[in-house]
């Protein structure tokens, strides 16, 4: 949606997202389409709900009060996160014309102060072993079809690379006969991290280079083709990880999407007893809270691991009475 830049707001948001966030901030496109997002839809808020001008919208009309009421229009659409996610990027975006508006810096300091609504405690979802397994081996190899297919599986799950990078590897960021082999991704930003992947990956890696011929197997192409010979796109894989896991099991009602491959690599490494720093470098978080989520998941399962196994302890006929110490229960009344 084009809008005037005669406006400091307007002028903002064009800093903001065209300099700020790409070259100051080395923002990655998905990430810089979150807040160009985010904004639209505030914009088209003013204009279709609020009725306003949006080329007399000033940066002294960015208020506290209007921004909470986006926020109250949005959650009767939307979930509490995707609520938050929006406010986040509002609030970058006020703190950004900071510097730029001293004259309405108390106002844009309030909307930088507006709390997050309270959410469930993030679960991260993934797949046992034995399901990623028979996930990820059901593509046909004997043709170039299914080898490809399989490729984008195992590539997906070995390296625990999130979509967009499995898109953007090329030939060049292969190392497969190094010791251990390894492949380069590219992250969000410029952030790049090598990673070491299974002897198995290598192979079938090799033999899906044997078969590229021409323009594919130059340097700079493209690991992961479309059936055209083009790169690969987002939307390309997630059809892909769908296709074989409804080939896979056909009866379930799960939505199974591309990101699951890289929790469940995740879960299964913290699993096998890697610690959970080495596993924050594998995944590329900047942050260590982001990836503590998998040694919470890993925790429950435990927890209901043990209390599967309680019955066996206690034995099947004991049941305990807690009425029988009076002064506990006494002390607990009372508290």
């Amino acid at each position: 949606m084009p809008i005037s830049t005669t406006t400091d707001f307007a002028k903002q948001v064009q800093s903001f997202l065209c300099d700020y966030l790409p070259s100051q901030r080395n923002y990655s496109r998905n990430t810089i389409s979150s807040y160009r997002d985010t904004l639209r839809l505030f914009v088209r808020f003013l204009i279709e709900e609020k009725h306003l001008s949006i080329a007399r919208f000033h940066m002294k009309d960015f208020t506290r009060e209007l921004v909470l009421e986006f926020l109250k229009y949005i959650s009767l659409s939307c979930r509490p996160s995707t609520v938050n996610n929006r406010l986040s990027s509002l609030k970058s975006f006020a703190t950004f014309c900071q510097s730029d508006c001293m004259d309405e810096l108390s106002s844009l300091l309030n909307v930088t102060n507006i709390k997050q609504l309270r959410t469930e405690c993030r679960t991260v979802r993934f797949l046992d072993k034995e399901t990623v397994s028979q996930v990820i081996n059901l593509p046909d190899i004997s043709d170039f079809k299914g080898l490809r297919h399989r490729v984008i599986l195992c590539t997906l799950y070995d390296t625990g690379a999130r979509v967009q990078e499995l898109c953007d590897i090329t030939m060049k960021d292969l190392y497969l006969d190094s010791k251990p082999p390894r492949v380069t991704l590219h992250g969000k930003g410029t952030k790049t991290r090598t990673v070491p992947i299974t002897s198995e990956l290598s192979t079938l890696l090799k033999a899906y280079l044997k078969r590229l011929q021409g323009p594919h197997a130059l340097p700079d192409s493209w690991l992961v083709i479309n059936k055209s010979g083009g790169k690969m796109t987002r939307d390309g894989v997630d059809y892909i990880v769908k296709k074989y896991f409804r080939l896979a099991f056909p009866n379930s009602e799960e939505q199974v999407h591309p990101h699951v491959f890289r929790h469940s690599k995740a879960s299964h490494l913290l699993a096998s007893g890697v610690p959970i720093v080495y596993i924050r470098d594998f995944l590329g978080h900047a942050d260590l809270e982001t990836t503590m989520i998998y040694a919470k998941a890993d925790t429950e399962l435990k927890s209901k691991a043990i209390n599967a196994l309680a019955p066996k302890i206690v034995g099947e006929g004991i049941q305990t009475d807690w009425n029988i110490d009076g002064d506990l229960m006494d002390f607990l009344s009372s508290v």
